[in-house]
């Protein structure tokens, strides 16, 4: 597990870096990955090399320290580890830079910021020309700090293959705006597998109440929003008696103020998202997202079928001990809460959070942007073709060396109580949504949505679209100019 690091340790590591780079003059001694290959193995898996050899350069990576502002323990960090230590997952990612070292004959390193540092950081490293960070991985609302003011290199002009079974499509999709991409997920990182959200069910509150199994609803395509508050509504109680819902009682639905796009996302809609050619869309207009948000602003606005924690100035922990409680029967949150109910004494499962209507082919995960990260290449990376090569040998690493540990072993028979549950995690991670309109928030829509307090929907949506449009068009203007 990476200990923390003293405040002093970052200038110390970027001295070090700034000197050894001196020397190197960080010239690019790897063979054209032209070559490169991918091919299964005897059991499937694709084997990839690129034929690369970087002669022992030390590869410096830099990620958003979770375990110290977010407070996740138990989950070694994703991009490297100090040392094997017997546990399942620190030690496939320790293994798997191992590999990666030997494979392209380099050394890895890294250091984990808090987000403010972070951005100094890779703003410093541009603004002063100096190597010293080979990749960042900030988490994603921080990536409108960066794009837009050419900090960032355009990943489409790297030579990366987008086409790999690494590589999270979706987050190319989403994010590929005006034809540029400046970020992506691939498998190389699980912080935005575990801030995924799902819905978490009490299965002792389920039995008390004879509920019937809730997995055929997913199979079936019956899972949705209604189907949720119906089966919540039987659950919702007040305890103590006074005629008001408050922290003391029973809930069918326990979340928080991003339920709201949290739900919508379940609903697979974004608040923006780029149209084939790449141009930005502001979705809250039609009909259909309309009708969305009216669905939900009138749950979120209902104290007896859904309890807000920050209503209560409750912390993430209160509401996870609420539902340990038995006192919510459904618990909207991250995937990363399983780390934080090992000792829960009822069993629990897992659902996708829930389709909006029948119709809905897929379920969208909302993906927290506040703790999840990308892969972003810095402009002051003077070799990012290097760059490009060892995250996609990593990816490719995580791929054969990571996945499994983290599925099978952390999500699976180590934390998870039932045998199914694993397989509502894959239906999650297979739909993450990476929504343009969360990350930017332009012109305050994501908080105006947040924040909002009644189901005028039509009203809020006028009100906002030209301005929205406005600071999308500033940002179109940037990329473009």
């Amino acid at each position: 597990m990476l200990k923390r690091l003293l405040a002093i340790a970052p200038f110390i590591f970027m001295l070090l870096i700034i000197s050894s780079c001196g020397n190197a003059q960080d010239q690019n001694v790897g063979t054209t990955a032209d070559t490169a290959e991918t091919v299964p193995d005897e059991n499937g898996a694709p084997v990839y090399d690129p034929g690369l050899d970087y002669e022992g350069y030390e590869f410096r990576l830099i990620n958003y320290d979770n375990a110290t502002e977010n407070e996740w323990t138990g989950i070694p960090n994703d991009l490297f580890v100090e040392a094997e230590n017997g546990e399942r997952l620190n030690d496939s990612v320790y293994r798997r830079n191992a590999a990666t070292e030997e494979a392209l004959n380099i050394k890895i390193s890294g250091l984990a910021y808090t987000d403010s540092r972070m951005t100094d950081v890779i703003k410093q490293s541009v603004a002063a020309g100096d190597d010293v960070i080979d990749a960042a991985f900030p988490r994603i609302y921080m990536l409108s700090r960066l794009v837009g003011s050419d900090y960032l290199y355009d990943l489409n002009t790297l030579g990366f293959d987008f086409d790999r079974v690494w590589y999270n499509q979706k987050s190319i999709e989403s994010l590929r705006m005006y034809g540029r991409l400046f970020a992506l997920s691939a498998d190389l990182t699980y912080q935005d597998k575990l801030s995924s959200y799902v819905t978490f069910f009490n299965q002792k509150t389920a039995a008390d109440y004879r509920l019937p199994d809730f997995y055929p609803l997913v199979d079936t395509n019956s899972w949705t929003l209604d189907k949720m508050i119906e089966i919540g509504e039987l659950i919702s109680e007040d305890i103590d008696g006074n005629d008001i819902y408050d922290a003391a009682d029973r809930y069918g639905i326990a979340c928080q103020n991003d339920a709201v796009y949290i739900l919508l996302h379940a609903g697979d809609m974004d608040i923006c998202s780029p149209d084939s050619g790449g141009n930005i869309l502001f979705n809250l207009g039609g009909q259909k997202e309309t009708n969305a948000l009216i669905k939900i602003y009138d749950l979120f606005l209902d104290d007896r079928r859904f309890f807000n924690r920050q209503t209560y100035k409750m912390s993430m922990y209160d509401a996870i001990n609420m539902f340990n409680e038995n006192r919510a029967l459904f618990l909207i949150r991250p995937v990363q809460s399983l780390f934080m109910m090992r000792e829960m004494e009822a069993d629990f499962g897992i659902l996708p959070v829930p389709k909006l209507d029948e119709n809905q082919e897929n379920y969208g995960a909302a993906v927290n942007p506040y703790s999840a990260t990308l892969t972003c290449l810095p402009v002051s990376i003077r070799d990012p073709e290097r760059s490009a090569e060892v995250i996609q040998y990593m990816s490719y690493e995580s791929y054969n060396t990571v996945n499994e540990p983290l599925y099978e072993h952390v999500l699976g028979a180590k934390l998870i109580r039932d045998e199914i549950s694993p397989k509502m995690l894959d239906i999650a991670f297979d739909n993450r949504k990476y929504d343009i309109g969360l990350i930017w928030n332009f012109a305050g829509i994501s908080e105006t949505l947040i924040t909002k307090r009644d189901a005028d929907v039509s009203s809020m949506v006028a009100a906002q679209t030209e301005k929205v449009n406005s600071a999308i068009q500033k940002l179109a203007d940037s990329l473009n100019g």
